[in-house]
C-alpha cells in the first residue's frame, strides 16, 4: 500500500491530499510513467478535514491538524 503526500504541480511544496493506493502499474510509476495503466487512488485533505469535523467528530485530531494544540 502506497502512502503518500500528493501535492500540485503549480505548488509542489503545499500538500493537497495523500495518495493512498494505486494499481499494479502505478508500482513502476518511480522509473516509466504510462498514463494509459498507471492509477493512483487519492483523498484531498479537505475532504479528511470536512469528515473529521462533520461526519466523525474529533475535534481534538481536527484541532491538531488545523494546527491547534496537541493533546499528549
Amino acid at each position: 500500500m502506497i502512502r503518500a503526500p500528493a501535492t500540485s504541480p503549480e505548488t509542489p511544496k503545499v500538500v493537497i491530499g495523500t495518495a493512498f493506493d494505486g494499481n499494479i502499474h502505478s508500482l513502476g510509476g518511480n522509473f516509466g510513467y504510462d498514463g494509459t495503466l498507471n492509477r493512483t487512488v487519492a483523498v484531498s485533505t479537505a475532504a479528511i478535514q470536512q469528515a473529521l469535523d462533520v461526519i466523525w467528530p474529533a475535534p481534538a485530531l481536527s484541532a491538531e491538524l488545523k494546527g491547534g494544540t496537541k493533546r499528549r
